[in-house]
Formats: C-alpha cells, structure tokens, sequence
C-alpha cells in the first residue's frame, strides 16, 4: 500500500495521528488480462482494500491512536488468459485482497508508541482469487500469487525504540485461492516453461509484523482473536512441461512476527482462534524437472526473534478450531517429487544472540482442544529419479533458544 509523506520536523517534536476509519459496504477489484504472445513481460497486479493507514517520520517521535472497522466484504479477483500457441514470457501475477491495514514506521527518529485496533465483523467475506489459463500456452517463468488479509498491521523503527498495543478481531471467512475456472476448476494451467512455474496462495485473518533494525528496542502487546467460520488457502495448479513446478498454499489464523537486531526485545502474546483453518496445495505436471507441493495450516502462530542481547516473551494461544493441511503432487515423467504438509495448532518460537551474552525470558501457555491433521500424497505414473513425502502434525509446539545468529 502506498504510505503517506514522511513527516519531518524539529529533533524535540512529536508527530501525533489520530485515525479513525469504518468502512460500511463491499469493496471489488477485478481485471482480465488477454495475451497472445509478449516479447518481454506480462504483469497483473489487483488489490482490493477495505481501510488503510500510514504513518512514518524521519524525525521527531510519532505516536499513532488508529481505529479500523469492516462491514462489508472484499474481493480482489485477476483473469489471466494465454491464447493457445501464445507466450506470456516473463508472468507475474499478484492477487490481493485486505479488510484493514495499518503500517507506522519510526527511521533514525524518536520513539514511536501507539495504539492500534482493527476490526472485521462477522458474516463477511475477505477473498483473493486467481483464474489462470494457459493450458497450450508457454511462459518463460510464471510467479502467480494470491493472498487474502482480514486484518493487517506492520512496525518498523530503526536505531530508536517502540512501544505499542494491538488489538485485531477478524470474524470474516478469510479465503485464498489459485486456481482456474476453465473445466469445473480444475487448476492454473501452464502448457510449457523451461523455467519457474511458482503458484501460491496465502490466507490470514490476523497478522502483525514489526522490524528494528540498527540500535532499536521494541515492546509489543498484542492480542488477536479469529472467530470466523474459516481461514482457507487453497491453490490448485496444472503444467504440462515445466523444468521447476511450485504449488504452495498457507493458512494461519492468527500470526505475530516480531525481529530485532540489537537492543532488548519485550513481546507479549495472546492469540485466540476458533476459526477452521485449512490448507490445500495441489500440483500436478505431466513432465518435470523438479515438482513440488506444499501446504501450511497453523491456527495460532507466534515468533519474537532478537539478534541482540534479551528477549523476553509472554505467550497465550488457545486454538480451538480444528487444523488440517493436504499437500499433493502427481507427474507422470520427471526428476525429483516432493509433497511436504505440515499442521499445528499453536506454535510459538523465541531466540536471543549468544554472541552478545544473550538471555531469554519465557512464559508459554498453549491450548489446543480440537482435531490437527496432516495428509502428504505423491504420485508417479511412469518415473522419476527421488519421491519424497513429508506429512507433520502437533498440536502444540514451542521452541526457545539462545544462539549464534546466522549471517
């Protein structure tokens, strides 16, 4: 999304914004893009949003009150038709929808503070859709993409500190797909690359990222709850001959990812999720060089990771809506095969440097009180050189660590 101007002042001032945002009523993209044949490129980009909010300074500090509220659905829909014998050349194609989102970012200026709430009510839909058709068609790479948020919030500072409060409520059906509605829906199709054909879909209801870079400290509150019926990635994709086949689909629920590179890192965590949430990643090709399909679903899924000397972490995940992740591939002729799932409930990491006489400080409580499953399946009908299947199911998982950072 595109940010507003820096705001710029004396190195004493304080930048203050006080937002407040509804959105009553649907909000549509939608494009088609048809092609014969390109020398160069073929791009489509679709965004559909329901409120968006940005701030940053490059002096002063910056305190930021925002309120964001959904009542209504969103979709953000791309077709893509390549003509039989055409070719799309270098494709990129990015779908995506969001019901609420917010960045602020404080950059060699003062601390930034704030407090943020996003909402979704419930009954609404927030939903990104790919329909790609190139079943005779050739692409030199592919990279097709489709990603539904219900409710979005990033962080950066870099070489000061941040302190802020978030609240994200998201009673939407989040859904991701990637696909083609040419036979009933049976998949992107792709006849020929000699390169990359990467199709993927992404689907969160809740998601919060925040980024210091250089001498920053930051302290994160941050509570999200995912009541929706389901929270749903499912990216389906067909090539006929393609040197590297990539089908990828994710589905979290409820997701904090918070970095740090150097002063002390403070997150607390409380992550509620009730939502369904599943992840469906089928790929199929009749030759190929290397195939693979993945799918991720995690209902709550939590990480504060500091490069500098402490980090201290409390953490509450309950996750009682049930997790399931199917990843599955065929090809006929080819090389190397591989379906990876993998399904949790809750999962939380946390990490220090060692090098800098790093500490953690952990308070872990997770909950998961509903089915999680993992299905891997991979299918040769002639040959291949490796098949590899991988199918992981916990319900519960928590790593914290204290070690030398890689480079």
């Amino acid at each position: 999304m595109p940010m507003l101007p820096l705001f710029n002042g004396a190195a004493t001032s304080q930048s203050v914004v006080d937002n407040n945002q509804v959105q009553v009523g649907d909000i549509l993209s939608t494009q088609t893009l048809n092609v014969v044949t390109v020398t160069d490129q073929t791009s489509a980009t679709t965004s559909a949003t329901g409120n968006n909010v940005s701030a940053a300074v490059v002096s002063g500090s910056l305190d930021v009150e925002s309120s964001q509220q959904l009542t209504g659905n969103v979709n953000a829909v791309t077709h893509v038709n390549v003509a039989d014998g055409g070719n799309s050349g270098e494709t990129t194609v990015v779908t995506a929808a969001t019901g609420n989102t917010s960045e602020a970012d404080s950059l060699e200026a003062g601390p930034l503070t704030g407090n943020f709430t996003q909402t979704v009510d419930p009954g609404f839909t927030v939903k990104s859709e790919n329909d790609y058709n190139a079943a005779a068609a050739s692409a030199t790479d592919a990279s097709v993409s489709s990603q539904a948020i219900a409710n979005s919030m990033g962080f950066a500072v870099s070489d000061t500190s941040a302190n802020v409060t978030t609240t994200q409520t998201s009673g939407a059906t989040v859904d991701a797909e990637g696909g083609s509605e040419v036979g009933g829906g049976s998949g992107s199709t792709q006849g020929f690359t000699a390169g990359t054909a990467a199709f993927s879909a992404t689907a969160v209801a809740n998601n919060v990222t925040a980024t210091g870079t250089g001498d920053s400290s930051q302290t994160i509150n941050a509570t999200q709850t995912s009541n929706g019926p389901l929270t749903q990635a499912g990216n389906f994709v067909n090539v006929g001959d393609g040197q590297t086949v990539q089908g990828q689909a994710t589905a979290t629920s409820n997701n904090i990812a918070v970095n740090n590179s150097s002063g002390p890192l403070d997150v607390t965590a409380s992550q509620t999720n009730t939502s369904f949430t599943f992840g469906d990643s089928v790929a199929t090709a009749f030759q190929f060089g290397t195939g693979e399909a993945t799918a991720f679903g995690v209902g709550n899924q939590d990480m504060a990771g500091n490069f500098g000397p402490s980090t201290s972490f409390t953490n509450v995940q309950v996750n009682t809506g049930g997790t399931e992740a199917n990843a599955s591939f065929t090809g006929d002729t080819g090389f190397d095969a591989t379906s990876s799932a993998t399904a949790m409930g809750n999962a939380a990491i946390a990490f220090a440097c060692s090098q800098c006489g790093g500490v953690i400080s952990v308070n872990n409580s997770q909950t998961s009180t509903n089915g999680v499953e993992a299905f891997s399946t991979t299918n040769i009908t002639t040959q291949a050189r490796s098949v590899n299947g991988v199918a992981t199911a916990v319900g519960n998982n928590a790593t914290f660590y204290v070690s030398q950072p890689h480079p």
